[in-house]
């Protein structure tokens, strides 16, 4: 400030140079808001998308589940097969011991 000036001016010259500063900082403070204006709506829409695949992920799953629930039957039919085909070898091999030990016998009644 210049001592020329008067009191009235003085203030007004004081005010004015306030004024500036608030305005200054408004302006840096809408400026910083638009920018996160900015970043916030490039989240959201990534966000959107992360929201529908997990929609599509959901569903799938839920898919998954109703498959898998209908595919029940089928694989305790499996585990039954499985079950019978264990009693099934056990038995060929009983049959297979059986028949060595025919064989042993009639040669050794034959060779007799």
């Amino acid at each position: 400030m210049t001592e020329s000036l008067s009191h009235p001016e003085a203030i007004q010259e004081l005010i004015n140079g306030i004024v500036d500063v608030v305005d200054g900082e408004v302006s840096m403070n809408t400026e910083d808001l638009k920018v996160l204006e900015a970043i916030n709506l490039g989240l959201k829409s990534k966000y959107e998308g992360m929201n529908e695949r997990c929609g599509v992920l959901q569903q799938a799953l839920v898919d998954m589940h109703k498959d898998y629930q209908d595919l029940q039957p089928y694989f305790a039919q499996i585990d039954s097969l499985e079950i019978s085909l264990s009693r099934l070898e056990g038995v060929v091999g009983q049959l297979e011991s059986y028949s060595i030990a025919l064989e042993q016998k009639i040669v050794s009644q034959v060779v007799s």
